[in-house]
């Protein structure tokens, strides 16, 4: 039986509103305080209640940067914080008049119970205003759903030009979003059929750190190397679970986002095949598993190596993890190893390694690679 629509419209909501985060009224009044006494002294009247305090334009009481973000690292670079200041700044929210209420005397009795309804009112408002752009079909698929898209008023989709989403459709990409795993500051990964929730059971604080999964800030922007190290990391982790995490494992795939910073044009979606493959082919072969942990860790030697020395090797380091990004995605797939991209990933090492003065290099997984 179908989901009734209706539901899946709450169950955005809510989830977009658990995913905001504001301030505690304490802050807010601390942060108004501080901006009017900021301005006073530079003889500003503030122009709006909420905005970009760096823009130039507008001096806004509250800076939206400081003032609301959401715990989800992906789907808080894709919010967008210009066209939501706006919503925010409309007399019909009341976030103006208890803004300018509270920013004339942000030290009196009544302030900190100001701050508090303020504080919700921002957060509801913008759980809204969210939810309703996420809905509007008729725009079409935009980043905030399906990252790396582009919506019909900002270009033609050149190969499906005729092409068309009902409601439901883009509620159900926005919540598959926003319940996507975070990994890192640039990742997140959604899977289905109950391994998800079984990876969010064992998360610390609704996802991980690179360095959680035994991975590194260099590999964040390499979304199947993220991965790789994920699906490692929950394997080795479920211990006498295994048995079971090898069967959601089977019977799962999923959706992979990037969205590197404010790099926008680098946004991507991928879609994330059956795990079957790489599960019989790598995860539960302790030496070929061990051989991937052991690229990994060479790789990551050079090119910390390389920045400890040399600030502008990027071009260079790019090379050697788009080679493993190349390899993890392989992995994912079909479970394989591309030989030719393997050999150029060791000619990149013992290159990084040559120009670093190493006296080695650790080869040694290709050999637990072919075994």
């Amino acid at each position: 039986m179908a989901n009734d629509p209706t539901d899946d419209v709450s169950e955005l909501l809510k989830l977009i509103e658990d995913s905001i985060e504001v301030p505690i009224p304490q802050e807010i009044q601390k942060m108004v305080a501080k901006r009017k006494e900021e301005l006073e002294n530079k003889g500003i009247v503030p122009t709006r209640a909420i905005g970009k305090c760096d823009a130039g334009k507008e001096e806004p009481v509250l800076c939206i940067g400081k003032t609301l973000k959401t715990n989800h690292p992906v789907f808080n670079n894709l919010v967008d914080r210009g066209n939501l200041s706006n919503y925010l700044n409309d007399e019909s929210t009341g976030i103006p008049q208890m803004t300018d209420e509270l920013y004339g005397d942000p030290n009196s009795d009544k302030a900190l119970a100001l701050a508090q309804n303020l504080r919700e009112i921002i957060r509801s408002k913008s759980a809204e205003y969210v939810a309703c752009k996420l809905t509007q079909s008729e725009k079409g698929i935009r980043p905030a759903m399906m990252p790396g898209s582009v919506s019909r008023d900002e270009a033609v989709n050149l190969y499906y030009g005729d092409e068309s989403y009902s409601a439901d459709d883009t509620v159900q990409l926005a919540l598959t979003l926003l319940k996507s795993i975070k990994v890192g500051q640039n990742v997140s990964v959604y899977f289905e059929n109950g391994f998800g929730d079984y990876i969010n059971e064992i998360s610390k604080h609704g996802g991980f750190d690179m360095e959680d999964i035994g991975a590194t800030k260099s590999e964040s922007s390499y979304p199947f190397v993220t991965l790789v190290h994920l699906l490692i990391f929950v394997y080795e982790k479920a211990g006498e679970d295994r048995s079971e995490v090898e069967q959601l494992m089977l019977q799962t795939g999923g959706v992979l986002y990037l969205t590197p910073g404010t790099e926008h044009e680098k946004y991507m979606t991928f879609a994330v095949p059956s795990l079957r493959a790489f599960l019989h082919g790598w995860l539960m072969d302790e030496k070929k598993r061990n051989s991937l942990k052991k690229m990994f860790k060479a790789a990551n030697g050079i090119g910390n190596g390389s920045f400890a020395r040399n600030k502008e090797v990027r071009g260079d380091l790019d090379k050697m993890y788009n080679y493993l990004e190349i390899i993890a995605t392989h992995l994912i797939d079909n479970g394989s190893i591309p030989w030719q991209t393997l050999r150029q990933l060791i000619d990149s090492l013992i290159s990084e390694a040559f120009d670093l003065d190493a006296r080695w290099v650790y080869l040694g997984f290709v050999r637990d690679m072919v075994d």
